[in-house]
């Protein structure tokens, strides 16, 4: 090769290299959906603006279906979240913002099937659709039209399943929702709303679950589980309007003891796996033995670490020197230490053995904290007060040194130990707004559980409550036809929840309401425990009903709102 086409061969193939290299930007772009830079800030959900079929047709003989979505989404949670009712084989392929679902089976004759995209995928900016969407058809001549709709009403519904069993020819009694598939479901969007559509007639059974494993089932130490307060009827062209909870995830996980530590010989320290309730922790509820069970060191006093809730620490009389290894038992009984579930720790891992430490307990006993703060304003008209100390103190006479306080005038309270270390105090009345107050407590003659005198300090917290000139009030009528309930309770939930409980229908009164938005349900307490049951899986249990306002009320000061009205079904 000569010198005049070396330099040609040179300058073409330094040409190409800026084609190439422009060529992978614009294929990676390709590949890679991004959203444009610039400009206000994307937040509305993506959502289905038209497809292939419409909802509702019979005789379908489609070998797929298109779905063509508002704009570019994370194809991955897409594919996810569609489910097909009854349940048939897919085929999934994305072309830019279209989705071809392709049946890759022959589907059932004279069927109503459900397609369903659910609510978790998102568009490229994050963002959640509000509601799923569902496309119904029919591979026969009929289509099924029962209608069964609702709203999950949650803090956060986005994601949720509704599962839907249709009861014919079963005995509900025998349903196990861990292992059973429900013959439909759908996922609730971020409004909390779910619909069912084309459904025979027959009796159905609908439950609410955080499916966190996305297999369909309940898994009962996982997933959240909420079901309704009747079964539910479906009938040609009926459409029932159905409301829904769902309860909190129960944790089923009983405390155990993983660590034993000695800190002297007379305070021992005890891990556990997980937060412990402290109005569970009792001297009752331990027992300190030797190895071979023969000699007994006495209980003095327990309670929770401060700032750490999983440690549990007593104080003893001092073990016995000649004793190296002890033994420490939590006892299985009507006292024993709970989390803050009400789990009780089992007797399988009760008891630990550990070495005792004979050094002396040096530790000064001091006041650690008074949650109420000096100088504080815009108190509650019934707050809670804690007293937390580092150890444990001796319980006698602090209801002599502590007290609430309107000028020299000593408020009515009630005083509440948490272990030993830890006194609580709160007015056993509501106190007057816009008013100043005293917490007063003083250490004089207070000792450790050892004898220990705590350094003698007076303290005087000052504290203003709300000012209920800018409250407002609200009123309004529950009425239930079937008064099967023990009570009614009433809630109000803004920046504050405000309660109230009442023992049969008929009118109620909020007073000294703060101002703001608020959103009002009631629900009917058939067990009287004072808080709302979503009913219950295994054994099954329907829920407590409730009714919610559609709309948040909207408070002023000096206003009252009278015209609430709820009825209960």
């Amino acid at each position: 090769m000569n010198y005049y086409h070396l330099y040609n061969y040179t300058q073409r193939n330094q040409l190409l290299i800026p084609c190439f290299a422009l060529c992978l930007v614009l294929l990676h772009s390709c590949a890679n959906v991004q959203p444009p830079s610039g400009g206000p800030a994307d937040k509305e959900g993506p959502f289905v603006d038209t497809s292939t079929i419409q909802s509702g047709i019979t005789n379908f003989k489609q070998k797929s279906i298109d779905l063509h979505f508002s704009e570019y989404v994370d194809k991955s949670k897409v594919l996810e979240s569609i489910i097909i009712s009854p349940e048939a084989k897919l085929e999934f392929d994305f072309s830019w913002k279209t989705l071809t679902i392709t049946f890759a089976e022959p589907l059932d004759s004279n069927a109503t099937y459900a397609l369903t995209l659910g609510t978790e995928y998102t568009d490229v900016h994050g963002n959640k659709p509000q509601q799923a969407h569902t496309l119904i058809f029919s591979t026969g001549t009929m289509l099924d039209s029962g209608v069964i709709r609702g709203k999950l009403y949650d803090n956060n519904p986005a994601g949720t399943y509704i599962f839907l069993y249709p009861l014919k020819n079963m005995n509900p009694d025998t349903l196990n929702y861990s292992t059973t598939k429900p013959k439909y479901r759908t996922q609730v969007g971020t409004n909390g709303m779910f619909e069912f559509r084309a459904l025979s007639e027959g009796i159905f059974r609908i439950v609410a679950v955080r499916d966190e494993d996305k297999n369909g089932v309940y898994n009962e130490t996982t997933d959240a589980f909420g079901t309704t307060n009747f079964d539910v009827a479906s009938s040609k062209g009926a459409i029932q309007e159905i409301p829904l909870r769902i309860n909190p995830l129960k944790d089923k996980i009983a405390p155990f003891m993983t660590e034993v530590r000695s800190k002297s010989n007379t305070k021992t320290e005890v891990l556990f796996n997980e937060p412990i309730d402290t109005t569970s922790i009792t001297t009752a509820s331990w027992l300190f033995t030797d190895s071979a069970g023969v000699m007994n060191a006495t209980i003095l006093a327990t309670y929770v670490a401060p700032g750490n809730a999983k440690n549990v620490l007593l104080i003893t009389s001092p073990f016995d020197s000649t004793v190296r290894t002890w033994k420490i038992t939590c006892k299985n009984n009507g006292q024993s230490v709970k989390d803050t579930s009400g789990n009780a720790v089992p007797d399988s891992v009760n008891s630990m053995l550990f070495s005792a430490s004979q050094e002396r307990d040096t530790t000064t006993v001091i006041l650690q904290t008074i949650s109420l703060r000096d100088s504080t304003r815009n108190v509650s008209l019934k707050p809670t007060s804690q007293i937390i100390f580092n150890g444990a103190i001796k319980h006698d006479g602090i209801e002599q040194r502590l007290g609430l306080f309107k000028g020299n005038t000593r408020i009515e309270s009630n005083i509440t130990w948490h272990g030993d270390n830890i006194v609580s105090i709160t007015p056993k009345d509501s106190l007057t707004g816009n008013t100043w107050y005293e917490l007063r407590f003083r250490t004089s003659g207070i000792t450790s559980v050892l004898g220990k005198p705590v350094n003698d300090t007076l303290y005087r917290n000052a504290f203003k409550t709300l000012d209920t000139r800018t409250f407002g009030i609200v009123k309004g009528i529950i009425k239930d036809s079937l008064a099967t309930s023990k009570s009614y309770v009433i809630e109000l939930k803004g920046k504050t929840t405000l309660i109230r409980t009442i023992s049969k229908a008929g009118s109620f009164v909020f007073n000294d309401v703060p101002e703001g938005d608020y959103t009002v349900t009631i629900f009917g307490d058939d067990n009287g425990d004072g808080k709302y049951t979503a009913g219950n899986a295994k054994p099954y249990q329907h829920a407590e009903r409730f009714v919610s306002l559609e709309k948040p009320i909207t408070v002023k000061a000096r206003w009252t709102i009278d015209d609430i009205k709820l009825e209960l079904k």
